[in-house]
Protein backbone atom coordinates (compact mmCIF):
# COMPACT_ATOMS: atom_id res chain seq x y z
CA UNK A 1 0.00 0.00 0.00
CA UNK A 2 2.77 2.25 1.01
CA UNK A 3 4.75 1.66 -2.20
CA UNK A 4 1.60 2.47 -4.39
CA UNK A 5 0.78 6.00 -2.66
CA UNK A 6 4.73 6.90 -2.56
CA UNK A 7 5.49 6.01 -6.04
CA UNK A 8 2.08 7.13 -7.11
CA UNK A 9 2.07 10.72 -9.29
CA UNK A 10 -1.25 11.42 -8.30
CA UNK A 11 -1.19 11.63 -4.94
CA UNK A 12 -5.12 11.59 -4.00
CA UNK A 13 -5.84 12.09 -0.32
CA UNK A 14 -7.61 8.67 -0.31
CA UNK A 15 -4.96 6.73 -0.71
CA UNK A 16 -3.66 7.60 3.33
CA UNK A 17 -7.16 5.85 4.44
CA UNK A 18 -5.96 2.57 3.18
CA UNK A 19 -2.52 2.69 5.80
CA UNK A 20 -5.33 2.74 8.63
CA UNK A 21 -6.09 -0.93 8.22
CA UNK A 22 -2.91 -2.44 8.39
CA UNK A 23 -1.81 0.13 11.33
CA UNK A 24 -5.00 -1.28 13.31
CA UNK A 25 -4.23 -4.74 12.80
CA UNK A 26 -0.44 -4.23 13.83
CA UNK A 27 -1.63 -2.53 16.80
CA UNK A 28 -4.37 -5.39 17.61
CA UNK A 29 -1.48 -8.10 17.42
CA UNK A 30 1.41 -6.13 18.64
CA UNK A 31 0.37 -2.63 20.29
CA UNK A 32 3.97 -1.99 22.16
CA UNK A 33 5.63 -2.71 18.78
CA UNK A 34 3.25 -0.36 16.60
CA UNK A 35 2.85 2.24 18.81
CA UNK A 36 5.01 4.47 17.28
CA UNK A 37 4.57 3.44 13.57
CA UNK A 38 0.33 4.03 15.09
CA UNK A 39 1.37 7.65 16.01
CA UNK A 40 3.75 8.24 12.35
CA UNK A 41 0.35 7.46 10.63
CA UNK A 42 -1.54 9.25 12.92
CA UNK A 43 0.20 12.45 11.91
CA UNK A 44 0.21 11.35 8.35
CA UNK A 45 -3.57 11.51 8.62
CA UNK A 46 -3.20 14.48 10.30
CA UNK A 47 -1.06 16.48 8.14
CA UNK A 48 -3.38 15.54 5.10
CA UNK A 49 -6.35 16.67 6.68
CA UNK A 50 -4.87 20.10 6.92
CA UNK A 51 -3.78 20.18 3.52
CA UNK A 52 -6.80 19.02 1.81
CA UNK A 53 -10.03 20.82 3.64
CA UNK A 54 -8.01 24.10 4.83
CA UNK A 55 -5.15 24.64 2.76
CA UNK A 56 -5.65 23.13 -0.54
CA UNK A 57 -6.10 26.51 -2.19
CA UNK A 58 -2.96 27.41 -1.03
CA UNK A 59 -1.04 24.86 -3.32
CA UNK A 60 -3.36 26.12 -6.97
CA UNK A 61 -2.03 29.60 -6.53
CA UNK A 62 0.17 30.39 -10.11
CA UNK A 63 2.44 31.29 -10.22
CA UNK A 64 3.52 30.17 -7.18
CA UNK A 65 1.73 28.08 -4.11
CA UNK A 66 1.19 29.45 -0.46
CA UNK A 67 4.80 27.87 1.57
CA UNK A 68 3.06 26.65 4.33
CA UNK A 69 0.59 24.60 1.61
CA UNK A 70 3.99 23.35 0.19
CA UNK A 71 5.51 22.90 3.80
CA UNK A 72 2.83 20.88 5.26
CA UNK A 73 2.18 18.61 2.50
CA UNK A 74 6.37 18.22 2.34
CA UNK A 75 5.98 16.87 5.56
CA UNK A 76 3.37 14.29 5.02
CA UNK A 77 5.25 13.23 2.01
CA UNK A 78 8.04 12.40 3.86
CA UNK A 79 6.55 11.06 6.84
CA UNK A 80 4.95 8.28 4.29
CA UNK A 81 8.51 8.08 2.59
CA UNK A 82 9.57 7.43 6.38
CA UNK A 83 6.69 4.37 6.95
CA UNK A 84 7.12 2.98 3.87
CA UNK A 85 10.88 2.78 4.35
CA UNK A 86 10.11 1.20 7.94
CA UNK A 87 7.64 -1.07 6.40
CA UNK A 88 10.20 -2.31 3.44
CA UNK A 89 13.00 -2.85 6.83
CA UNK A 90 10.17 -5.27 8.29
CA UNK A 91 9.21 -7.16 5.72
CA UNK A 92 12.63 -7.71 4.55
CA UNK A 93 13.54 -8.95 8.26
CA UNK A 94 10.50 -11.57 8.09
CA UNK A 95 12.31 -14.97 8.77
CA UNK A 96 12.15 -17.51 6.05
CA UNK A 97 11.16 -21.14 6.14
CA UNK A 98 14.18 -23.14 5.30
CA UNK A 99 13.70 -26.17 3.04
CA UNK A 100 14.13 -28.82 5.70
CA UNK A 101 15.64 -32.03 4.91
CA UNK A 102 12.59 -34.55 4.01
CA UNK A 103 12.00 -37.25 6.47
CA UNK A 104 13.59 -40.67 5.47
CA UNK A 105 10.81 -42.54 3.65
CA UNK A 106 9.91 -46.10 4.30
CA UNK A 107 10.66 -48.45 1.70
CA UNK A 108 7.71 -48.83 -0.91
CA UNK A 109 8.63 -51.75 -2.26
CA UNK A 110 6.71 -55.17 -1.48
CA UNK A 111 8.31 -58.16 -0.49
Amino acid sequence: VLAFIVFNKVGSPQYYAWIAVPLVIGLVLQRRAWGAIAVLGLGIAALTQIVYPILYGGLMVVPSPHGDAVLVLTLRNILAVALFVWAVVKVSRVPTRHDSPRPARADLAID
